[in-house]
């Protein structure tokens, strides 16, 4: 064999050495990425499994909130009729002492105009009485 095959072939094998360093390189460059891409992934996960957690806990929050507002809402409705019942009767009773107030006001306007004619009556009365003394 001659120094040019022997060179050759000394060239050859370590072009295969490069060639075998790059294929790992390479390699290790692909599981790298890999890698990241599986890490980025597994962290987005994780990230949407907190928020959809945050999230139930907001839904749950707000049904309870509702709930609360709806009972709430439920007795003050309540309380309104309950108010309103009261408020009708009330009226009711407050009509009543009006026509009751009317009332005693006419018979007390009737009464002072029989007292004004009983003291007119006593006027003339008087008048007669008082002027037959004189004579």
């Amino acid at each position: 064999m001659t120094e040019f095959e022997t060179a050759a072939l000394v060239y050859q094998a370590a072009s295969l050495s490069y060639q075998y360093a790059a294929l790992w390189v390479s390699g290790g460059v692909g599981a790298a990425q890999c890698l990241l891409i599986g890490s980025g992934l597994w962290l987005m996960h994780r990230g949407m499994q907190r928020r959809d957690r945050q999230h139930a806990e907001t839904i749950a929050a707000q049904e309870r909130h509702h709930a609360e507002h709806l009972a709430n809402h439920a007795e003050y409705m309540a309380n309104h009729a309950q108010l309103m019942a009261n408020h009708e009767e009330t009226m009711k009773v407050l009509n009543a002492n009006v026509l009751a107030l009317e009332q005693q006001g006419e018979a007390l306007r009737e009464q002072g105009a029989a007292l004004r004619e009983q003291g007119a009556a006593l006027r003339v009365v008087v008048e007669r009485t008082g002027s037959g003394h004189k004579n």
